[in-house]
């Protein structure tokens, strides 16, 4: 994504700019891992199979849904806070979602990202259509196989689909 440009303040003689962040992309899977020690500290992805023994593993995602919300909070902050280095109020997000996500599942995900970790602005497309896309293609079948979940998700053109009937 490349970097937008906004006006920051306009004077007599020149107009200072300002680049404004690109967007944060956050591709969902089953396999992220958040898990939690007694003391309360907070280990995520491979920081965790070295302390597995003492801790015990959460996964806030099982096939391809959200099954705990304050877990999948806590991922996406540690992962605004960590890995991104970018307070999650700078950058747009840009969220892939599973074929089968439910329109409360995406209204809880808009309330999480907007309300508690104050996103300006968020885009929500499924994994396959982004696959297609960045194939170049805008038609196709998408096999997604993950670590728990598989799917297979047809893209056709409208105008094929229209002649085959």
């Amino acid at each position: 994504m490349s970097a937008g440009i906004t006006p920051i303040q306009e004077g007599l003689i020149y107009t200072e700019m300002s680049f404004s962040p690109s967007a944060v992309v956050i591709d969902n899977g089953t396999d992220q891992i958040r898990s939690k020690s007694n003391k309360g500290n907070l280990y995520f992805g491979g920081e965790v199979w070295g302390k597995r023994d003492n801790l015990s593993v959460i996964h806030p995602m099982e096939r391809g849904k959200v099954v705990s919300w304050a877990d999948m909070e806590a991922t996406w902050s540690y992962v605004f806070n960590t890995h991104v280095k970018n307070p999650s109020g700078e950058s747009p997000v840009l969220l892939t979602e599973f074929p089968l996500t439910t329109r409360l599942d995406r209204e809880r995900t808009c309330r999480t990202m907007f309300e508690a970790l104050d996103v300006p602005a968020l885009f929500m497309a499924p994994q396959s259509v982004l696959a297609l896309m960045s194939s170049g293609r805008i038609s196709g079948c998408v096999a997604d196989c993950g670590y728990d979940v598989t799917h297979t998700v047809p893209h056709p053109l409208s105008d094929l689909t229209g002649n085959t009937r």
